[in-house]
């Protein structure tokens, strides 16, 4: 028994604390809080369960139920692997371990025993198709005699089909050959053809050569210094060859261009002018003379010594 307000311990049958001097009596009918630091020393009173109230039962250890069901998990894991092994995924699980680790964990003595048994299982095939082809020999020989009395029965219908054909293919030969012979010998006349023709042609122009020459003999030549341009019928003129000339003799050079084509003119000085030319054979009267007459260059040279005429302004 213990003092409530200094925590002294009492002894039995005390009314007074020997420490304080607190009365037991009062005590018990006030309690006094014990001093600070005096109460963590008392022991605690453990709770009495009060009547109609479920008091909660202390918690029981899980450990031994959870170390049980890891061993059932893993006693089905090696149950299922032992019997994938057995029924035949050994190959698979040691193949994958190779491949994965890079060394063999395949069992020598287990190969050994595998190759006995694909040994076993061979020799046992082998006797089973042995055993198959004597019980078959009586059906492939009456098999092959039957086969023996069909070809010798048809051996002459094939001999007549054989002729056939090689008549057929003959007769094929033959048509080739002919048309062949055919198309060769049209090209040989269209060739004959062409040969001729060309020497027709040949001959043609051999005759008319003479008559060129002839002609090209019977034109005069021409004097360059009876033209202002002798040869505007064959190039283009330029600016630079026009610098120089007077009124007249652009006006001269312009018209000996239609004078070498025969054209006549109305005005009596070109006309008197051109007909003391040896080259000029005035044939066409003024309103019949045609532009087309003129080629490309006689063209452009008229047109370009028009414009140097306006420009000097002689026109």
């Amino acid at each position: 028994m213990f003092c409530k307000k200094c925590g002294c311990e009492l002894n039995e049958g005390a009314k007074f604390c020997p420490k304080c001097g607190t009365p037991v009596a009062v005590q018990a009918s006030a309690p006094v809080q014990p001093a600070r630091g005096l109460a963590d020393r008392s022991p605690e009173p453990s709770p009495e369960p009060i009547i109609g109230e479920d008091v909660p039962e202390p918690k029981k250890k899980k450990g031994p139920l959870i170390l049980v069901i890891v061993l059932l998990i893993v006693l089905i894991l090696a149950a299922s692997f032992a019997a994938f092994w057995f029924l035949g995924g050994k190959p698979m699980i040691t193949g994958f371990l190779d491949n994965t680790f890079g060394t063999s964990f395949s069992d020598s003595s287990d190969t050994e025993e595998d190759e006995e048994e694909w040994e076993d299982e061979e020799e046992d095939a082998s006797d089973e198709d042995e055993a198959d082809a004597e019980e078959e020999q009586p059906a492939v020989q009456a098999a092959a005699e039957t086969a023996e009395e069909s070809i010798s029965y048809d051996t002459g219908e094939r001999d007549e089909t054989a002729e056939a054909l090689r008549k057929r293919a003959e007769e094929r030969e033959n048509a080739e050959s002919r048309s062949q012979n055919d198309v060769a010998e049209e090209r040989d006349d269209t060739y004959e053809r062409q040969d001729t023709y060309e020497r027709e042609e040949e001959q043609v122009v051999v005759n008319e050569a003479p008559a060129e020459e002839e002609e090209e003999d019977l034109t005069p030549e021409l004097d360059e210094d009876e033209f202002i341009f002798y040869d505007s019928d064959q190039r283009y003129l330029t600016k630079a060859d026009l610098r120089g000339l007077d009124a007249d003799e652009c006006r001269i050079a312009r018209n000996e261009i239609y004078a070498r084509r025969g054209r006549k003119f109305k005005d009596a000085e070109l006309q008197a002018y051109f007909d003391s030319k040896s080259w000029y054979h005035g044939t066409v009267e003024p309103n019949d003379f045609q532009e087309s007459w003129l080629n490309d260059y006689e063209k452009q040279n008229c047109i370009l010594i028009t414009q140097y005429e306006k420009e000097q302004g002689y026109r």
